[in-house]
């Protein structure tokens, strides 16, 4: 009898940790990531002076990231980092940019050969992701260049485009998705959370940072 309990235990114990490790994961299915990895992300900020709140968040996010990497560093002694010092802006890794809606149907109708895409109201962010110069999907593809578009309009439209605090918060859940981590619905205290209205974290969490380990750690 007690060794059947002692077993039961056991196996609850190790489902649990199985748990908590899938768990964890959870937003690197679908998602793939930068081909060479991550020693060092270089950034273009080319959001005009005239969104001044918007520039300033895409900056600070940038800052925000760098800080958690070195937190990868000391944890791991991985020799990753973010930066939006750049001297040609075209070799970033990522770039920020900012168009209103027209402007950003004109850009992706021109990357797709125009195929009149429509943007959503409700869209604020447009993420392409480019290998060697040819676009690619982030589902399932890896990646050297990602051009990340904010619609000036939409984030009007939904108060904002004027907030600091919370554009530096969509700003830090884009660069997530530009480094390859999914959207999670699974735990609203992420910056990964799916939804921004409902979503506690304003930065990258424990769980956020570890899956980026996860998804790079045999990278590079």
């Amino acid at each position: 009898m007690k060794k059947l309990l002692y077993k039961t235990r056991m196996f609850l114990a190790v489902t649990m940790v199985l748990v908590v490790i899938l768990t964890s994961c959870v937003g690197l299915v679908s998602a793939a990531g930068f081909k060479d990895g991550i020693g060092c992300v270089t950034c273009s900020n080319e959001i005009a002076p005239s969104y001044s709140e918007l520039y300033a968040a895409v900056h600070a996010a940038v800052m925000d990231w760098d800080w958690h990497l070195a937190i990868l560093n000391e944890q791991y002694g991985v020799d990753w980092n973010m930066t939006d010092t750049v001297e040609d802006q075209t070799d970033s890794m990522i770039r920020f940019l900012a168009m209103n809606n027209q402007e950003a149907e004109q850009y992706s109708d021109d990357l797709f050969e125009n195929a009149h895409t429509i943007v959503s109201d409700q869209l604020i962010a447009m993420m392409f992701c480019f290998s060697s110069n040819t676009l690619v999907s982030s589902d399932s593809s890896t990646w050297d260049r990602v051009e990340m578009i904010f619609l000036v309009d939409n984030l009007e439209k939904q108060d904002y485009l004027h907030d600091y605090f919370d554009l530096k918060q969509i700003v830090n859940h884009e660069i997530g998705h530009a480094l390859g981590l999914a959207d999670r619905t699974d735990d609203q205290g992420v910056i990964m959370y799916y939804n921004k209205e409902t979503c506690t974290a304003e930065v990258a969490t424990a769980s956020d940072l570890q899956n980026v380990y996860f998804l790079y750690s045999n990278v590079g």
